[in-house]
């Protein structure tokens, strides 16, 4: 996301004034998406051990965690900038998210080989030859106790004029942490982080309790 610095609150711009309603609500979106992916982790983690349909219902959840946890991020960089430390710190531990969220928004281009990174340069850019791969796909998933598992998505892209298979990987437990982490700094750091709101948010009192 490229944000105009003129219009970009920076770093703690709004801690010394009350936040506008705008940045209220900014705020209040940001936090609600972090809840999102929280009650995402809490119902994938929570698959009994021997149930044959998990692996399935993960991967489907997946879907919705990756896209919740990238709307936190969104949100985090219009409020505080993206430039801040806690967006530039989530996006550096979680570089694949944005990539890995619009090849799944436009799941459908990309399963035919017309994604925007499986064809050519120019209007009239050719579709990758997908010879009989999955343009997209679940590739893997495994693990699970304490870190939660992790799930890995296969994309048939072209890189340098050759087909590749570009892989991205989602550990469930390390970005519902991340996110709600992310979304209590941007609260913070926003001035919207009050004694009152700590009082009665789980998430924001310990982003790793989950």
């Amino acid at each position: 996301m490229t944000l105009n610095s003129a219009s970009t609150p920076q770093p703690g711009a709004n801690a010394a004034s009350a936040p506008s309603a705008v940045d209220q609500r900014l705020g209040g979106w940001t936090h609600g998406w972090a809840a999102a992916a929280t009650e995402l982790y809490n119902v994938m983690a929570g698959f009994e051990p021997g149930d044959f349909t998990a692996i399935g219902r993960r991967d489907v959840l997946a879907l919705l965690l990756v896209s919740a946890a990238r709307n936190v991020e969104r949100g985090a960089a219009e409020l505080i900038g993206e430039h801040s430390a806690p967006v530039k710190g989530f996006a550096q531990a979680h570089p694949s998210l944005k990539v890995l969220r619009d090849r799944i928004e436009h799941f459908d281009e990309y399963i035919r080989g017309t994604g925007r990174f499986q064809t050519t340069r120019g209007a009239q850019g050719l579709a990758v030859d997908l010879g009989g791969a999955a343009g997209l796909d679940f590739h893997s998933a495994y693990g699970g106790g304490s870190e939660g598992h992790t799930i890995t998505f296969q994309s048939t892209e072209l890189d340098n004029g050759k087909t590749v298979k570009k892989q991205y990987v989602v550990s469930i437990r390390a970005v519902t942490v991340a996110v709600r982490a992310l979304a209590r700094d941007t609260l913070s750091e926003a001035g919207q982080l009050d004694d009152e709101h700590l009082a009665r948010c789980p998430m924001c009192q310990a982003p790793e309790r989950i």
